[in-house]
């Protein structure tokens, strides 16, 4: 915005800096000075007022801070009120009507009689023209200096023009428009409106958009002679729709999208009204018709000094902090031993809480006079995120398994749940989704990495994973999961990729068992007859097995092996220690059994038969190498096991290993079902 140096000395019986000194002390009290030019006899500074302080908008405004920054306290003219007795009232001519409160929160109207209009005297012309406004007539101009002065837009009717209603006094309505309503501006423009958009009219029509611009035909002519004056409050949000809408922004609009304080608008048309009169004669009528609905209350913050010197990092003498303040228009009390209440003037919406206070004190007293100082406080490494860490060590460790990483949205659609027989009941829906395929939050990871499966059939060979959220209204909290689908891939295949993943990340007591009736929530999406749990330590963290044929089908794709399991609680079974051992000084021997068992019997069980006849401890490891053997009709299977032994004192003689071949066979066959190939 401009400002007029002669404008702002005006305000100060005491003379003010040179413009440039100026310039460099409000820059350097937090408003950016953009340029400085000389109009005239007149110097001009360009000020940059940011968004949250409108009430800077204006040569008071500025001057306030001015004053408070030199420690001078300016003289803002004080209209004269009109006694009202022996008066004509302004309400005898003019009456409110406010349909919506919420686009209009204040209206005030106030009438100037019997004035002539004409060209304005040479200095406000002056002032205007300096400032970026042409001079038009007294009536306009005026309404234009007083909003350059007090940063209240207000707009000038013609009385005469306005429709007359049943009643004496003429009606101005606030309102929105009608359906395929549409106004002509002051410069001759017509503009199309929206239902939602505000505007001023009366008993005939519109008279103007409101806040942003008037309309032509209760404009002011060489013929008016009664002045009605509006100076209002309207809706930001409104005022800002309608500018963009209509493509037509003004010095109005732009101070009312601010968000300008509605308390100041009677006496901004008292000031207009009251150059009126200087510059054209006339009277100014009695009172004001003013509609103002839930005042603002000021706000009161309570500032505790020793807080605030630490925050500000400098001493803060009280008396100097009420002067600071003060000088601002805050308002001051003592509220206790080391507190003061201050009273937030409403013009200034930017300041809530007791920082803002601070904020104000230091950059009255000015920031370079604080004295620098390297920060006391021990500077720490931050804490070690463990998730995080393990979440990336899961990552690593199943990609080394040989499947790929996916990230898909958390959302899925109607259609979605129809496919895997989810309930939309149990299901978060968004509110304002942003098309009907991101409806509802993800409650299994599942479901939209299968989605990927669809999406990428020619791959003979795909295995993917994905670690995300997932959601559910019955839960507060949103659990990690880890979740993967291999097409083409067996059972134990999968399986085996499993317990690799745990044996990386050191997963104690990690085993995949038998579901059997159990159910649990991802019991739906697995086929009945190849399904497991997946446990870690005694917790039920998941299952693992083939799809279920009727989602595979529904999808249009052969039923892949997938699994899915809480992370975070698989997370919480992971050793954090890491235990080093020395490698091992003997080699190692193999030894292969073959063992025929009914189809139903899983390999683990035999497993530990061996191991149980183990009394010395020789088993290291142990492999199934190739695919179990089916006879025909299924009823029986045939699996080689593949053990690694290795003693920690000593190479392993070939009577020691054959000793311990016949006690692991002689173990397994104690079970009637089981026979090892010779």
């Amino acid at each position: 915005m401009l400002f007029s140096f002669e404008w702002l000395q005006s305000f100060f019986n005491k003379k003010l800096p040179e413009s440039h000194q100026l310039a460099r002390l409000v820059l350097s009290r937090g408003f950016e000075v953009e340029g400085i030019k000389k109009t005239g006899k007149d110097w001009l500074l360009d000020i940059s007022i940011l968004s949250n302080r409108p009430d800077c908008l204006s040569h008071i405004g500025m001057a306030r801070e001015i004053g408070a920054i030199l420690g001078l306290k300016p003289n803002f003219a004080k209209p004269k009120a009109v006694k009202s007795k022996n008066q004509i009232a302004a309400r005898s001519l003019i009456a409110v009507e406010i349909q919506d409160q919420k686009i209009c929160p204040r209206y005030t109207a106030m009438a100037v009689a019997q004035t002539k209009v004409k060209p304005s005297p040479g200095w406000m012309a002056r002032r205007l023209e300096a400032c970026g406004l042409r001079a038009i007539n007294n009536v306009v101009d005026a309404t234009n200096y007083a909003m350059l002065e007090t940063g209240q837009p207000l707009h000038a009717f013609d009385w005469d023009k306005l429709a007359q209603g049943r009643a004496k006094a003429k009606k101005i309505i606030v309102r929105t428009a009608e359906k395929g309503e549409s106004i002509k501006t002051l410069d001759g423009k017509i503009f199309d409106l929206q239902p939602w958009m505000a505007l001023i009219a009366d008993e005939s029509g519109p008279l103007a958009l409101a806040g942003i611009k008037g309309g032509k035909r209760a404009e002011i002519d060489a013929d008016s002679s009664t002045i009605i004056l509006e100076s209002a409050s309207f809706d930001a949000r409104t005022i800002r729709h309608t500018v963009r809408h209509l493509g037509l922004s003004t010095d109005a609009s732009y101070r009312f999208e601010r968000n300008i304080d509605a308390s100041g608008t009677l006496y901004a048309a008292q000031r207009a009204a009251e150059l009126i009169a200087l510059t054209g004669g006339g009277r100014v009528l009695a009172g004001a018709a003013d509609k103002y609905f839930n005042p603002a209350k000021p706000k009161k913050v309570i500032l505790n000094l020793p807080v605030a010197e630490t925050l500000l990092g400098a001493p803060i003498q009280t008396a100097a902090a009420k002067k600071y303040l003060e000088a601002l228009g805050f308002s001051s009390r003592k509220a206790g031993r080391d507190e003061l209440e201050i009273t937030v003037p409403p013009r200034r919406a930017d300041v809530a809480i007791a920082q803002d206070i601070v904020e104000e004190i230091g950059r009255i007293f000015g920031y370079e006079k604080i004295k620098p100082e390297f920060p006391c406080v021990e500077i720490l490494p931050p804490g070690k995120n463990y998730f995080w860490q393990q979440k990336n060590a899961a990552r690593d460790a199943i990609a080394a398994a040989g499947y790929s990483e996916t990230r898909n949205y958390s959302f899925i659609s109607a259609k979605d749940c129809q496919n895997f027989n989810v309930e939309t009941a149990r299901l978060l829906e968004i509110t304002n989704p942003i098309n009907a395929d991101l409806r509802f939050l993800r409650p299994a990871l599942l479901i939209n990495l299968l989605k990927n499966f669809c999406a990428n059939r020619e791959f003979e060979n795909l295995r993917q994973f994905e670690i995300g959220k997932i959601f559910a209204k019955d839960r507060r909290d949103e659990p990690t999961m880890l979740a993967g689908a291999a097409r083409n891939s067996s059972f134990r295949e999968v399986k085996g990729a499993l317990e690799f993943l745990a044996s990386r990340l050191r997963v104690s007591n990690f085993a995949i068992v038998p579901l059997e009736s159990e159910k649990d929530p991802c019991d739906d999406f697995f086929d009945s007859s190849c399904r497991a749990r997946i446990l870690a330590g005694k917790t039920h963290i998941g299952a693992l097995g083939r799809l279920h044929g009727r989602i595979a089908l529904n999808l249009g794709i052969e039923p892949p092996m997938v699994f899915e399991m809480d992370f975070g609680l698989l997370a919480k079974n992971i050793a954090e220690k890491i235990i080093y051992q020395p490698l091992p000084e003997h080699p190692k021997s193999v030894r292969d059994i073959s063992v025929d068992m009914p189809a139903r019997t899983f390999s683990g069980d035999v497993v530990e038969a061996a191991r149980a006849a183990d009394d010395s401890r020789l088993i290291e490891s142990f492999e199934i190498p190739g695919e179990p053997y089916y006879y025909p009709g299924n009823k029986n299977k045939n699996i080689l096991f593949r053990f690694h032994l290795r003693s920690d004192e000593k190479t392993l003689s070939g009577q020691e290993i054959e000793n311990w071949q016949k006690n692991a066979i002689a173990a397994i066959e104690r079970n009637p079902e089981w026979r090892v190939k010779k």
